[in-house]
């Protein structure tokens, strides 16, 4: 199940891609760390989803939040001057959770129930580190404070 939002017929990986591919583009013109392994993992990610045979809900979800950190932190950082320390390890950080969604991501493919079954409680530590990762994310890039801004107008 692809969950569809903000325009009719678009998919959230089809937002994800374009976002991704935005911000590969931004990286490669940026000298701030981490911002091609972002954009790379972020497009290696939505590519991925498209396949995954089980917790595509799951999946789904976190591309979804990682489109909006991708649409925001441009907005948020344009000017390279401006990118404190704490941002390069926020950004670092996140670099590091989306390699881990990535890996969860792979693990969901074509995965046997058999070997659902044995790596189950890999796979839910894992899952809870994801969105942890995300969530710490979104905290620290202001998506819900931009979210709640663009919904008051």
């Amino acid at each position: 199940m692809i969950i569809t939002h903000r325009g009719k017929g678009a998919s959230v990986l089809d937002y994800v891609i374009i976002a991704a591919s935005t911000f590969r583009d931004i990286a490669d013109s940026s000298s701030v760390p981490f911002l091609r392994t972002v954009a790379a993992v972020s497009i290696s990610i939505s590519t991925t989803v498209q396949s995954v045979k089980s917790n595509k809900e799951e999946c789904t979800r976190m591309v979804s939040h990682i489109e909006e950190l991708l649409s925001a932190i441009p907005k948020l950082y344009f000017n390279e001057s401006d990118v404190s320390p704490t941002t390069l390890h926020n950004i670092g950080r996140f670099a590091d959770t989306l390699q881990k969604i990535h890996t969860f991501v792979n693990a969901q493919q074509n995965t046997s129930i058999l070997k659902q079954l044995f790596r189950q409680s890999a796979n839910t530590a894992l899952l809870e580190e994801c969105n942890s990762g995300l969530r710490h994310a979104l905290d620290v890039f202001g998506v819900f404070e931009f979210v709640k801004l663009l919904s008051s107008f």
